[in-house]
């Protein structure tokens, strides 16, 4: 305002009063812009026994800690589970993927955490035959890397590939196998954060009236749980179920 005012007691002498307008709303604009925050990398993925590669799944956060997984890197190549400070310090590998009947192949999806374990899916590995190329794996870890334990092995029958996420609830594991199951189509299914009562809550079967190949992962409301198919129904169009 003071410039708008000096600009009229000097008329003609001054500045025209349509540039200092357009002076004063460039300057408050200028003030008033929120400052950018900094981009900045903290860890770039290299490969190699030491290091993961191409990660899928998106990162967790406790504390100033981030974990997450890599579907490729690690000593046999089949991905691993890693930490890193939130600052980027401190990076370090808790699991490396084996694939074999005692080890999973491949994670494609997020961790979750309960307290000071990790639980997770991988989309190859467990049960029997060459890695990567088996059923995938349930697993547990705890947050410092100690602990490593499959709580299942798919077989085909109760599911295969699993690419969406575990979602908890109590000491049940819920989540989706994209094929599999009495039909080929794919699986929901639970288990118990120890292992135990591994079940089928429903073979998808594809067709009017049901879903396939279910990519991602459930949410739950009170006792219901929702999700989606990515095909398989009405024209392939996918579900929402």
């Amino acid at each position: 305002m003071n410039a708008i005012n000096h600009a009229r007691r000097n008329g003609s002498r001054g500045v025209p009063l349509a540039v200092v307008f357009s002076l004063a709303i460039g300057l408050a604009i200028t003030i008033h812009l929120p400052a950018r925050a900094g981009y900045q990398v903290i860890h770039t993925f290299t490969g190699g026994t030491s290091d993961g590669a191409h990660p899928l799944g998106s990162l967790i956060q406790s504390g100033s800690t981030l974990y997450g997984t890599t579907r490729d890197g690690g000593s046999s190549d089949y991905g691993t589970i890693f930490q890193v400070g939130t600052d980027g310090s401190g990076f370090s590998l808790l699991h490396n993927f084996t694939g074999g009947s005692s080890d999973g192949a491949i994670p494609a999806a997020d961790l979750i955490r309960s307290g000071s374990t990790l639980y997770g899916t991988t989309a190859g590995g467990g049960h029997s035959g060459s890695p990567p190329n088996t059923g995938g794996t349930i697993f547990r870890v705890g947050t410092d890397g100690s602990g490593f334990s499959l709580l299942h092995s798919f077989t085909g029958v109760d599911g295969e590939t699993v690419q969406g996420s575990l979602i908890q609830s109590g000491s049940t594991l819920y989540g989706m196998a994209v094929y599999g199951g009495s039909n080929g189509r794919g699986t929901i299914f639970k288990v118990g954060t120890d292992g135990s009562a591994f079940s089928l809550l429903h073979s998808f079967t594809g067709g009017s009236g049901d879903g396939g190949t279910p990519y991602g992962s459930l949410f739950q409301s009170g006792s219901i749980l929702y999700g989606m198919t990515s095909g398989i129904a009405n024209g392939d169009g996918g579900t929402i179920f």
